[in-house]
């Protein structure tokens, strides 16, 4: 029993005194921030579809945050659950916070927008998703901000166009496309902190 009890006060002295450097070492005084952002808005360049998204990140600097995120996108091939990463920093750390952002990820399938016809068939896949951000945060209360920008998406999505013949109704030889869509981005939303 007591070399058990030994053992429990020599972590718990470790942790102290990790927790104690840590605090020390950090001359700044700045402790990270965790905050969730719900937005959306449009996408828009050559058709027009909406899109919402929800991060959940943390500010690991005044300027500098890392965030992932989920949402639910519109495209001509089909609907997608995005899964991105975003890094965003902060030009200011005030009240009001100009901002650059870029993100990246992949598009999941959600609904599978299958062009029938008498002769052929696409099968939706895989999809990738890249893309910056220029906007402001405006704090409006104590952990809640209004946050608007605009932006460039770049999606890659590759599906498989299935061939029937005409005459016997038989798949033919698969062929795998891919659709590129450069698009601009409207969106506004809600920072909570």
């Amino acid at each position: 029993m007591r070399r058990k009890m030994r053992i429990i006060l020599v972590i718990l002295g470790f942790t102290g005194h990790a927790f104690a450097q840590a605090e020390s070492e950090n001359p700044l005084k700045f402790r990270p921030a965790y905050y969730g952002e719900v937005n959306g808005g449009m996408l828009a360049l050559g058709d027009l579809k909406g899109f919402a998204h929800l991060k959940n990140g943390v500010s690991l600097t005044p300027h500098l945050d890392l965030a992932f995120g989920l949402g639910l996108e519109g495209h001509t091939t089909g609907r997608y659950l995005p899964i991105f990463f975003e890094g965003r920093y902060n030009f200011l750390s005030g009240k009001t916070r100009p901002f650059v952002s870029v993100n990246a990820g992949y598009l999941q399938v959600i609904q599978d927008r299958t062009y029938g016809n008498w002769n052929y068939e696409n099968k939706n896949h895989i999809g990738l998703s890249t893309g910056g951000r220029l906007g402001v945060q405006q704090q409006f209360a104590k952990n809640i901000a209004f946050v608007s920008s605009i932006g460039y998406r770049f999606s890659a999505v590759q599906y498989v166009q299935e061939y029937y013949d005409w005459w016997s109704n038989l798949p033919v030889e698969p062929v795998t496309m891919i659709h590129q869509m450069h698009r601009f981005e409207l969106s506004i939303g809600l920072i909570f902190k």
